[in-house]
Order: structure tokens, then C-alpha cells, then sequence
């Protein structure tokens, strides 16, 4: 809803408490709808008005996504974010291949994800077997420049000596201690 007549809408909500609550706060948050993200209203709206497991569920939904529009449309429509990558393009939505460096010559993908690049893995060592470095090293090139828009690499604590030579800019994150698997649920 881009407008608001709340002068038309309070003679009609009038004596109905709970509707009149609601033209208030409605006053008050719609303009905050078109200038934050999502993700910012759900928390200005839980530091106001407290949280809950659903309200929490909502701001770990929100983000992702940049504008108050997209929330709605994944909420209400189950928009999910690889069917709008995959809109208009040439690649299928929900769809996952598990493929190696190999067969992935030639291909692109939008999110790709290279697993296990730890020392002994990337390079793989084998005993009775010598590891060609430089073969490697060109199979893992092939594995990055795979990706469109979304690359993302997975390593135990002792890292391959290839992500050692990836640049500075290259966002690195350490996740902590190992912990229990959690299923996180979005409603």
C-alpha cells in the first residue's frame, strides 16, 4: 500500500480499540517501509515492541532481502532468492549438481561452493601417488571462476596452500568450535 487516507479511516475506526491501534502504528511505520531495509524495521519493531520466536524467525528471513517489496513477495508468494537469480537467465531454479573441477570446464553457475580444500585434499595427496601441483592449481582456477555471483569455499583448520595464495580482498570467515546441527525454520 503506497498511501494512506487515515483521515478517511478514522471516522471508520472510531470506538474500535484495536483498530485504531493499528492506524497509529500503520501512521507511523509506513513511511519507515519505503527508506529501511527490512531487516531494520523488524528490529526497531522488537526493541519497541518486544520479540518472539516468530518475530526472530522474520528478521533471520529479512536479511535477505534488500527492500521491504521482496520480503512481501517471498513471504506471500514463497518467492525464494534462486528463483529470482534464475529469473530470465538460462539457469534452472532448485536445482543442485555435484560435479567435479573436471566436468565443470566451460560451465557457470550462480552460487558455487568448493568443499574440503584442505591440505592433503587440494592438492591431493596419495600415498605411492606425487601430486601435480600445477594441475591442481589449474583445476582449482577452474573451480572459482565458476561462479556468476555467489563463490564459496570450505576448509578444515589446516587449509589447502591454494587458499593461502588468494588475495587479501577475499573475505575470510572462521566459524568457532564445532557445535550441534541446528534445523532453523523461517515460519
Amino acid at each position: 500500500m503506497g498511501t494512506l487516507d487515515s483521515a478517511a479511516l478514522q471516522e471508520a475506526v472510531r470506538g474500535h480499540g484495536i483498530l485504531e491501534n493499528w492506524l497509529d502504528r500503520t501512521e507511523v511505520w509506513l513511511p519507515l517501509v519505503q527508506t529501511e531495509t527490512p531487516r531494520k524495521l523488524v528490529e526497531q519493531w522488537e526493541e519497541q515492541y518486544g520479540t518472539s520466536p516468530a518475530l526472530e524467525r522474520l528478521r533471520n528471513t529479512a536479511v535477505f532481502h534488500e527492500d521491504f517489496d521482496s520480503l512481501w513477495d517471498a513471504l506471500v508468494l514463497g518467492q525464494e532468492a534462486d528463483l529470482r537469480r534464475a529469473s530470465g537467465k538460462h539457469w534452472a531454479s532448485g536445482a543442485v549438481r555435484l560435479m567435479t573441477l573436471h566436468g565443470a570446464k566451460g560451465l557457470e553457475f550462480p552460487a558455487v561452493f568448493l568443499a574440503g580444500l584442505s591440505a592433503g585434499a587440494m592438492p591431493l595427496e596419495s600415498p605411492g601417488r606425487p601430486a601435480d601441483a600445477e594441475e591442481e592449481r589449474r583445476l582449482f582456477f577452474v573451480g572459482l571462476t565458476r561462479a556468476r555471483e555467489e563463490l564459496i569455499l570450505t576448509a578444515a583448520p589446516e587449509f589447502s596452500p591454494f587458499l593461502r595464495e588468494l588475495p587479501e580482498t577475499v573475505v575470510r570467515e572462521t566459524t568457532g568450535r564445532r557445535r550441534e546441527a541446528e534445523q532453523l525454520r523461517l515460519f
